[in-house]
């Protein structure tokens, strides 16, 4: 058997996205996202994080970067769980900010941020 699936690939610039002031997350991308993405779907986003409850952390991958600027590019993979956002991207964006969007990025997704500390090379079992 089988199974056929029917994906919807969809880009967008993330610079084109405002972030946070931490410059790490992306809360109106996300909202967005929260808002339209189906089940199932996996988002792709560099050098900045998703945040809220429809998005898992799978992997961060370290790509090269070009040759102009030679910084290797982190690329983040997430999951997205759970059905759209019932509000739209208004009531996304207000949940986000309210408990997504505080001082310590790394207590709300701490897997993503060690995937990062160790990709930037920080061994974070050695600096506790």
């Amino acid at each position: 058997h089988h199974h056929r699936t029917t994906t919807t690939p969809q880009f967008c610039y993330s610079t084109a996205w405002p972030g946070s002031p931490d410059g790490l997350r992306l809360p109106e991308l996300s909202a967005t996202l929260a808002a339209t993405l189906p089940a199932g779907s996996v988002a792709v986003t560099t050098d900045k994080w998703l945040v809220g409850d429809r998005f898992s952390f799978l992997d961060l991958l370290v790509v090269d970067g070009t040759e102009a600027t030679d910084e290797p590019i982190n690329v983040f993979l997430w999951s997205v769980q759970g059905a759209p956002h019932k509000g739209g991207q208004a009531a996304a964006l207000e949940d986000i900010n309210a408990r997504w969007m505080g001082e310590d990025a790394c207590a709300d997704d701490p897997d993503a941020c060690a995937a990062l500390m160790s990709a930037l090379g920080f061994d974070l079992e050695e600096e506790l």
